[in-house]
């Protein structure tokens, strides 16, 4: 996959943009590693100050076709220091994953934006 896909941007109901990146795993396995996003803020063109006081929500999630699938184990991540989040995440199997990750900050909260990549067997 393209490195694209480790940068979404989402709109808070207060009008904040938002820019929610994939830091860690560089490239997903399965098993246990750590989990980490950056969270940030457009304030203009030129500044886009980080998300320090947000909750990060997240959902990892395979579908297995005709509605079915199933999650995994994860440690929420949670704000370490200069907009950036860490928890840890086990993946059970390998194969096409998603991740629905959302900002809740104490004055707003944003939509929801989702991460799709490929998780290698180790």
């Amino acid at each position: 996959m393209a490195s694209s896909w480790r940068l979404n941007s989402t709109q808070g109901k207060n009008g904040e943009r938002y820019y929610i990146s994939w830091q860690q795993p560089q490239t997903p396995k399965t098993g246990n590693q750590d989990w980490v996003f950056s969270v940030y803020k457009r304030e203009n063109m030129m500044s886009f100050p980080a998300v320090n006081d947000a909750e990060l929500v997240v959902y990892p999630y395979m579908d297995m076709g005709g509605g079915e699938g199933h999650s995994t184990s994860y440690v929420t991540p949670m704000h370490q220091e200069n907009g950036y989040y860490k928890g840890s995440i086990n993946y059970s199997m390998s194969g096409v994953w998603t991740t629905q990750a959302q900002v809740i900050t104490p004055t707003d909260t944003s939509g929801t934006v989702i991460f799709e990549y490929n998780v290698v067997a180790r």
